[in-house]
């Protein structure tokens, strides 16, 4: 990994170990060093020579690291269901429970934090494996969002890198200081909102009519005349949930017209993939055809009471109990990626982190696969040594 620990150790307290990890809680991809003593986590810092996160960790971080591992509600052995009660069996019996479940119609459901094996197990069993995330056939990002620190012009539509990408609002705030034109639209006062030059609180709806004359040049001339005279030095980015929305075609023509008429950078930014998978409304739709659902998550939590009645097997990791554990037959523990060899999906990159601390629990191992990990990168023009050594990521080939 290139992360070595620092020379002088960031932390006052006694250890006799540090490991460097990247954090899989966003798409920031931020570096840390963890200090251990004997095998207790005692200290956790974002690491300074890391390009992605420049020494910050936030709490999300954090919390994935340093505080689900000993959290006394979290899920570290196998359950089944009987009646209104679970009962604890073996991985053995829960293996078989799985390869039962395998024979029927039935389907995979991946939140953000499954791991690229999970990802490649359930493609290779079955076409129908779904997501809450945003499958993008696109690079997410045709910038770092370093780049955006650097920006004269931002055009921001409902998006809060504060509730989704924490640490990458420091970028929009060096462009704040720095003095760039900031538009904020959306329907929420944030922290965007409190950064921007100009800001336009309205609903979802007027906030992509807003994005589509601005693509136009038909919003208003200052705007239109910073866009011909900055072009390549302006950035729009765009949050998730207007790509959840029925509104999604409309925002990807406008950025794709902003490109073509201003040479403009865009980032969309949230709960984003470039691996294919169908959607949450797809999920959905399609629930009850379904024998068994396995899910890395709690997807249930979109449903109302009358649709989970009709619902046959479902088998489910989780950190935590959820309303889907409650309504599951087989529960699992599923590792954090601070628990795994993991490779992060960042805003447009992969980021490779080692393991950093050490747990038993059986997760995607269960099913008895091996995925092709190294393969399946290559078809992203990534090289698995490469991607280990490379400082802050490697850029995935795709198309803009």
């Amino acid at each position: 990994m290139y992360l070595k620990p620092t020379n002088k150790p960031l932390t006052a307290k006694e250890h006799d170990k540090a490991v460097c990890g990247v954090c899989g809680g966003c798409s920031a991809s931020c570096g840390y060093i963890a200090y251990f003593k004997g095998n207790d986590l005692v200290d956790l810092y974002g690491h300074p020579h890391d390009p992605n996160g420049i020494g910050s960790f936030c709490t999300k971080g954090i919390t994935y690291v340093q505080e689900i591992p000993k959290n006394p509600l979290r899920i570290t052995k196998p359950f089944k269901k009987e009646g209104e009660e679970f009962k604890e069996v073996s991985y053995e019996e829960a293996k078989n429970f799985v390869s039962e479940a395998l024979k029927g119609n039935f389907a995979f459901f991946l939140d953000r934090f499954s791991g690229i094996e999970e990802y490649l197990i359930a493609r290779s069993l079955t076409k129908n494996v779904f997501s809450d995330s945003v499958y993008l056939p696109f690079k997410q990002s045709s910038v770092r969002p370093q780049e955006w620190s650097d920006k004269k012009v931002i055009l921001i539509f409902e998006a809060e890198p504060t509730f989704s990408e924490v640490m990458l609002t420091r970028w929009l705030v060096d462009a704040f200081e720095k003095d760039a034109y900031i538009l904020a639209v959306g329907s929420r006062y944030t922290t965007v909102f409190q950064k921007s030059t100009e800001r336009i609180l309205t609903n979802p709806y007027e906030t992509v009519k807003i994005l589509e004359k601005i693509s136009e040049g038909t919003f208003n001339e200052k705007i239109k005349k910073l866009l011909e005279h900055f072009g390549k030095d302006a950035v729009v980015i765009v949050g998730d949930t207007l790509l959840k929305s029925p509104f999604k075609g409309k925002v990807l023509n406008s950025v794709k017209r902003l490109r073509k008429n201003y040479n403009v950078d865009y980032s969309f930014i949230g709960n984003i993939t470039p691996f294919e998978l169908k959607s949450l409304k797809e999920f959905y739709e399609n629930f009850e055809n379904f024998d068994t659902i396995i899910s890395f998550g709690n997807p249930f939590i979109y449903f109302p009471d009358e649709k989970l009645k009709n619902r046959k097997k479902v088998i489910t990791f989780s950190f935590f109990p959820t309303i889907t554990v409650n309504y599951s037959d087989l529960v699992l523990p599923r590792k954090t990626f601070a628990e795994r060899e993991y490779i992060n999906v960042g805003a447009g990159f992969l980021a490779y982190s080692q393991k950093v601390l050490e747990n038993d629990i059986k997760d995607w191992e269960i099913f008895e696969l091996s995925p092709n990990v190294e393969e399946f990168l290559k078809n992203y023009g990534i090289e698995i040594e490469e991607l280990k050594n490379s400082e802050g990521g490697i850029d995935l080939n795709l198309p803009d």
